[in-house]
């Protein structure tokens, strides 16, 4: 630990965000349409807490859509379950770092790692290994010392991330972050009838002749959203 209190590269600032993954379409027993986001975003396959937070409805639909798709086909959830995952990504574009959290695919998760920065102890508050990846988070007086790295192989420099970063000035970034995400979270659950989102998750077996139970999200005011929120064409 000596030696990467040291050597990590110290940097000024670092964002922090969680993201909806997307896919163009519904790919399972065949390939039916899912409707694309009209929300402008950095990365297609992606949309940040930040940019579909004035928009939820939207992202609702495209949800609605995979479960409907999942019915009409029959489906058991786990055989959509990665359709409702997230990421969570810390990320300075200037400096060309960034660290990824690969296999923390719900809320719960990455809120493992965001109670962790609570600590005002010094010493190791947070390491994590999953098939291969590992990272690992070190507070050192008031910095942050971050390690990602591939588990298997620990001594190769090219594929591992070391920075170090203000502690409170990550703490101020997740802490926000952590209620948006509740609150999108909230709506999507409402919309959708299940909270997919949070943590892992079982539902009822779907039956294609029922219809999801799906609610008039927070936002929606007009009939005609309600009638393309059921129907994906």
């Amino acid at each position: 630990m000596e030696k990467w209190l040291k050597t990590a590269k110290k940097i000024d600032t670092i964002e922090v965000e969680i993201c909806f993954l997307l896919r163009n379409a519904f790919e399972e027993e065949k390939v039916e349409p899912l409707p694309s986001l009209a929300t402008p975003r950095d990365v297609l396959s992606m949309v940040r807490t930040s940019e579909i937070e004035s928009n939820v409805d939207e992202l609702a639909r495209y949800y609605a859509n995979v479960v409907y798709w999942a019915r009409h086909h029959n489906l058991p959830f786990n055989r959509i379950r990665s359709y409702f995952w997230m990421r969570l990504w810390l990320w300075n574009s200037e400096e060309e770092v960034s660290v990824g959290f690969p296999w923390y695919d719900t809320l719960c998760e990455m809120e493992r790692f965001f109670d962790a920065l609570e600590t005002q102890e010094d010493g190791e508050v947070y390491n994590d290994i999953d098939q291969g990846w590992e990272f690992v988070a070190y507070k050192a007086k008031d910095d942050l010392v971050l390690l990602e790295r591939d588990s298997e192989n620990p001594d190769d420099s090219e594929s591992q991330v070391l920075i170090r970063v203000s502690h409170e000035m990550l703490l101020q970034k997740v802490r926000p972050l952590r209620e948006r995400a509740k609150r999108i979270i909230e709506q999507l659950t409402h919309a959708v009838g299940h909270d997919c989102w949070t943590r892992y998750t079982e539902w009822p077996e779907l039956q294609s002749d029922t219809l999801p139970p799906f609610n008039v999200p927070f936002t929606a005011k007009k009939r005609s959203w309600w009638q393309k929120l059921w129907w994906p064409r």
